[in-house]
């Protein structure tokens, strides 16, 4: 509680997370879980890449082919003293905007590959949970970056607008759980893409340390209830006090 949020703020201790699936074991198609499968068996990273929606910057063909060509830069060269692996990077481009991945130049080979899978889109929460040596690349949504904390995972965060400069600084400055690139930079500098994607993908690397702590903090905040169950018993312990209050009040004037 900060000194000056108001004093009758009930803080819930959370952030009301959302996916559109039906269970944990929900990945939202057949062929994404069996992609995600696949990564899991061969031991092999997995980059989910999600630009969000409508990002004029993101929602593009050169985007994609630099966040790929960025995957496969991140698993064929490694800084000195890190632990890497020569096993392709997988990447699971979430987006609507399907006819952008499919103009990419790298797409088709590396899908051909088994190395790269294309969905309009897939519950994080599942996705992230059964990957157990996944990076994010995203636009900083603040949904978007929420599930990224809660799974442990850790994050590019590539800010164009709105809250998501707040959010980029909050996930790479305040909590250590990734970078931020410019946006313009990581599509336009394979350098700077390929340093960013291996950044968060290596094992050892603190950015994967503190999204891991950072959602030990979370599960343990939640003690299995959610941020909305709460949020339900704070409306309904305030409804029963002044239920209480309305009835003494009534005591006081008979």
């Amino acid at each position: 509680q900060q000194p000056d949020w108001p004093t009758q703020l009930v803080n819930c201790g959370g952030f009301p997370l959302f996916d559109e699936k039906n269970d944990d074991d929900d990945l939202g198609s057949e062929e994404v879980a069996s992609f995600v499968k696949t990564c899991v068996d061969d031991k092999a990273p997995l980059l989910v890449v999600t630009p969000g929606t409508t990002n004029p910057l993101l929602c593009t063909t050169a985007f994609f082919d630099a966040a790929l060509g960025a995957a496969q830069e991140a698993a064929s060269s490694s800084r000195p003293g890190t632990q890497t692996t020569t096993i392709p990077v997988r990447v699971l481009l979430l987006t609507p905007h399907k006819d952008a991945v499919l103009a990419t130049n790298r797409y088709e080979a590396m899908h051909a590959r088994g190395e790269a899978l294309h969905a309009s889109y897939a519950p994080l929460s599942g996705v992230l949970a059964h990957a157990k040596h996944a990076a994010l690349v995203h636009h900083g949504g603040i949904g978007t970056v929420a599930q990224a904390l809660r799974c442990g995972v850790p994050s590019v965060v590539l800010a164009n607008a709105f809250d998501q400069f707040d959010n980029a600084w909050a996930v790479a400055e305040h909590l250590k759980c990734g970078v931020r690139p410019s946006a313009k930079a990581f599509v336009k500098d394979a350098d700077v893409a390929a340093s960013s994607v291996r950044a968060v993908l290596e094992l050892d690397s603190i950015y994967r340390t503190r999204a891991q702590e950072v959602s030990a903090r979370i599960a343990e905040d939640s003690n299995g209830r959610t941020t909305i169950d709460r949020a339900a018993d704070a409306v309904l312990a305030l409804t029963t006090a002044d239920a209480a209050a309305a009835s003494l009040d009534k005591e006081e004037e008979a």
